[in-house]
């Protein structure tokens, strides 16, 4: 069933009549709401459903992905850690996330040092930026 679902996700993505977002969010990242863009879905699987072939062994290992359209139309998918697929299931919901708020509060609940935390998350969030997946909320 999980590969059928990773399957059927790919498919929406392809067929979808959204438009990628041309251009990088130009503002601040740290200041502002951000969404993940409708074309990027973040999906968690007890295996690694994408490394499915022929003669494949299964292997069960949880497996976080983030699958997206890029801008040549190509649906890609970045394997990604728990973490960072948590706070893009945040990021999926209506209201978009304030990212620096969100991964503070995860470094005190984490007992982590906070700036060292932030400066990692917004580096993560910065290479979603570069692929056109997050958009401005308002």
């Amino acid at each position: 069933m999980p590969l059928a679902h990773y399957e059927w996700i790919e498919l929406c993505l392809y067929t979808s009549e959204a438009e990628l977002g041309g251009r990088l969010v130009e503002s601040d990242l740290t200041t502002q709401r951000i969404h993940l863009s409708e074309l990027a879905v973040p999906v968690a699987y007890d295996f690694p459903v994408h490394q499915i072939q022929k003669g494949w062994q299964q292997d069960i290992k949880a497996t976080h992905l983030i699958v997206f359209r890029d801008q040549t139309d190509a649906i890609r998918f970045f394997d990604i850690q728990p973490l960072i697929f948590e706070l893009l299931k945040n990021m999926s919901q209506p209201a978009g996330t304030h990212i620096k708020t969100w991964l503070t509060n995860k470094a005190n609940e984490m007992n982590q040092a906070s700036d060292s935390f932030v400066a990692f998350g917004m580096d993560l969030v910065n290479r979603f930026n570069e692929e056109r997946l997050l958009e401005i909320v308002g």
